[in-house]
């Protein structure tokens, strides 16, 4: 279950057969708050949590609230998390309000994106969904070793080396819906693929599959 205001505890714990997200593991929140929002509960919706939580010497910052709404804690009472993020934005200073918004027009552009780059940004991985799942690959696990195999993810970690002949050359790791996938980009590719191999970026690569890896022949934008 994902992280929710009102039935996860400190830690990760287990609710009719299902893991229930900690608080503790979203990014930006304290122990201390937390100890404060469990004591203050229940409650009715993301205002309510506000008008218990938010007073002077309060234990609950913006770093907390920020990372509440952007893991979805709020999701019961109030799923559209741009919205309350925006709420919430116009309650901060207004030279905070212009200088940081909380949320920008590329932000409504597309909801489903930024929900989940949130999610990512605070929990580390994806909760509710992944950027990919618009595309349909064939099961990796299906794929014999020697055929060609398609991947898509996010770059996780890439090691740049140079060959013995001084060629630039990487080694990724993709994190993709089925679970991470190493990637070997010899110099050729490398060379062409250069400005798409930096960690964050979300891409689709075409490739041979090996017994513990993937030789990547073509790489693109997700």
């Amino acid at each position: 279950m994902p992280p929710l205001i009102g039935a996860s505890s400190h830690e990760f714990k287990v609710d009719n057969e299902r893991i229930v997200f900690a608080l503790n593991a979203i990014r930006g929140v304290g122990a201390s708050a937390i100890k404060q929002i469990i004591q203050n509960r229940p409650y009715a919706n993301f205002d309510d949590f506000i008008a218990s939580n938010v007073f002077k010497g309060s234990e609950v910052k913006k770093g907390c609230i920020v990372g509440l709404i952007k893991a979805g804690a709020f999701d019961d009472t109030d799923p559209d998390r741009i919205e309350i993020m925006e709420r919430y934005g116009a309650t901060r200073p207004k030279k905070e309000r212009t200088e940081k918004p909380l949320v920008t027009n590329e932000d409504w552009l597309d909801p489903e994106a930024t929900m989940l780059r949130w999610e990512r940004e605070v929990l580390g991985l994806y909760l509710s969904g992944h950027p990919l799942g618009k595309y349909s690959f064939v099961p990796y696990e299906s794929i014999p070793v020697g055929g060609k195999a398609t991947v898509g993810g996010e770059i996780n970690r890439i090691k740049k080396i140079k060959t013995k002949r001084k060629q630039d050359m990487a080694f990724a790791t993709l994190s993709t819906p089925e679970g991470n996938r190493e990637i070997t980009i010899f110099p050729r590719q490398y060379t062409k693929y250069a400005d798409l191999l930096e960690e964050g970026k979300m891409l689709i690569i075409d490739g041979k599959k090996e017994e513990e890896n993937i030789l990547a022949e073509r790489i693109r934008k997700a």
